[in-house]
């Protein structure tokens, strides 16, 4: 099944699935079987927080037991592969999820680790060797100073590893039966050196905005028509107390001996026409770096000790106007001045009576009127401690409020249509001279490339139109017009001069590497083919979102 699946796979999509999928397969499968890889803590970096009560894995439901082993066994595989982890058993469910969906299709296809399985696993296990052979004190020694102090047994190590040889058995089972015949190989291998030359007509909206009309009405249109597009961004108030680093110029003294440790340690950044400057040419362009360096540091640390202490001193208050006059109550007694800083947003390059400072704007979007204290907030010329005092959440905007942003969005949009337009137009006229044996004839408004020879694997250019030019040459003939491609700004198509296939001797130069790779792709696009035969039979609940479930900050 998996196998005449496999077959039509590449029967369909044949040059451009080998073209863009061989390096990424190749990598991904060879990591799977590399030492120390562990499945399932890859699905710790990718799936989030997911109830598991409306699961069903191949038809069946599964059981909080069953997720609380199968977590359970991921947290012992993650302390084989590094024992000092602080992994919790509170991991997210949905890779106990995962887990039990290949457990269920192993035992469905009756694949089994058996006992000699496991002990031979764990006698091979580099963990538990000494002086190249398995060390029983040593794999006793780990069972006692990791495995029982997180309450599991040494039963549980054993199913731990039991499930993943299961699982490693299940995918070698289904990718046993890959053949690769020498036809397709030197096929595939023609698909990978094959090479092109073409040229190829851009075409740009930017090229064409003098073109566009437009009126009140016509802006109107196209607002009312894009209206999600438009919303006015949160905006907020703040008080602010700020530790300024020329603050701290007086407090920050640097030796002689700190000016030429950082020199040896990057003299590489101190070149002058390739060679290396002597320390005496630049020892003040390094105490000026280190100075400010501790200045910044020295900011830094008052503005945490700040931060922490005016959360202690506003945690008590009852209200939101309270917690900011209690605020502002505490930075007097600390003897720090406050900024009242007016509305502003996080796309304001520039906050007024405060300046060029991103850090503290995307700070302020993640306060709230019960959580109005900042952390420490390290900025270009500051650190900062912010307490939110007002806060207008993102609204949609008004016509008026967005008109300059309406109209440049509406000629970028109608310049490329015309773009568009215009290059479906010269492609034709350019593809009817051909047909006719004529000279190809003068396009305008547009940019033409006599593009050096290139293969799939290494793109003409690295323009963002590349992608596009090599899908196009290799959906065309040699001495053909291609269709135009729509591209984000504008279009794209190409005249294919010639595509030439390597030789004979070039094959057989890469041949053994070249069918070596192209196994290992086609087995990992079985793979592929058994995730996604399993996930049909699926139904995983949906993960929630961040919003609902956000944690409250700590102090």
């Amino acid at each position: 099944m998996f196998i005449s699946g496999l077959n039509r796979f590449f029967a369909r999509h044949g040059r451009v699935i080998f073209s863009i999928f061989t390096g990424a397969i190749i990598i991904s499968f060879v990591l799977y079987f590399a030492p120390g890889f562990s499945f399932f803590g890859m699905m710790q970096e990718t799936q989030q927080s997911t109830e598991t009560s409306s699961a069903l894995i191949l038809g069946k439901k599964v059981s909080e037991n069953e997720i609380r082993a199968n977590l359970d066994s991921i947290v012992i595989m993650e302390m084989l592969r590094n024992p000092w982890t602080n992994t919790s058993r509170d991991q997210d469910p949905a890779q106990a999820l995962y887990m039990t969906m290949y457990l269920r299709a192993a035992k469905e296809r009756n694949i089994y680790a058996d006992d000699m399985d496991v002990a031979n696993f764990l006698r091979a296990y580099p963990l538990f060797q000494k002086s190249g052979k398995f060390d029983s004190s040593v794999f006793d020694m780990f069972v006692k100073q990791y495995i029982i102090p997180r309450g599991f047994t040494k039963l549980d190590l054993d199913q731990a590893v039991r499930q993943q040889l299961t699982i490693e058995k299940l995918i070698k089972e289904v990718t046993a039966g890959v053949i690769v015949t020498p036809e397709e190989v030197r096929q595939a291998f023609n698909i990978r050196y094959e090479k092109f030359k073409i040229k190829a007509w851009k075409f740009s909206g930017d090229d064409f905005a003098a073109k566009v009309e437009s009126n009140d009405k016509s802006v109107e249109a196209f607002f009312n028509a894009n209206a999600e597009k438009y919303v006015i961004p949160a905006k907020f108030k703040i008080k602010l107390v700020r530790f300024n680093y020329l603050g701290y110029e007086g407090k920050v003294s640097v030796t002689d001996e700190q000016i030429k440790k950082y020199y040896e340690s990057k003299k590489n950044e101190f070149k002058e026409k390739d060679e290396v400057l002597p320390l005496e040419k630049v020892s003040d362009r390094i105490k000026k770096i280190l100075a400010e360096d501790e200045m910044k540091m020295l900011a830094l640390k008052d503005a945490q000790s700040f931060s922490v202490d005016a959360y202690q001193a506003t945690s008590d208050q009852k209200n939101h106007k309270t917690t900011v006059d209690a605020f502002a109550a505490f930075a007097e007694k600390r003897n720090q001045k406050v900024y009242d800083i007016g509305l502003f947003s996080v796309e304001d390059p520039v906050i007024k009576n405060v300046g060029r400072e991103p850090e503290l704007a995307t700070a302020t979007a993640a306060l709230f009127k019960d959580q109005p204290v900042s952390d420490a907030i390290q900025g270009a010329n500051a650190c900062f401690v912010a307490c939110l005092t007002e806060r207008e959440e993102p609204r949609p905007a008004k016509l008026d409020e967005v008109k300059d942003r309406v109209q440049k969005d509406f000629k970028k949009e109608r310049s490329i249509m015309i773009a568009r337009e215009t290059a479906r137009n010269s492609a034709l006229k350019i593809s009817e001279a051909v047909d006719a044996r004529k000279p190809i004839p003068e396009v305008t408004g547009c940019k033409i490339e006599d593009m050096p020879e290139f293969d799939m694997m290494a793109p003409p250019s690295q323009s963002p139109d590349a992608m596009h030019v090599m899908l196009l040459a290799a959906d065309t003939k040699a001495g053909r017009i291609s269709a135009p491609r729509e591209t984000p700004s504008g279009s794209v198509f190409v005249y294919v001069e010639k595509r030439t296939f390597p030789s004979e001797q070039e094959f057989k130069e890469k041949e053994k590497d070249f069918t070596k790779a192209y196994t290992s792709m086609k087995t990992s696009s079985e793979r592929m083919l058994l995730d996604a035969s399993l996930t049909a039979r699926c139904t995983f609940p949906a993960a929630k979102k961040d919003s609902d479930n956000q944690p409250g900050k700590a102090k």
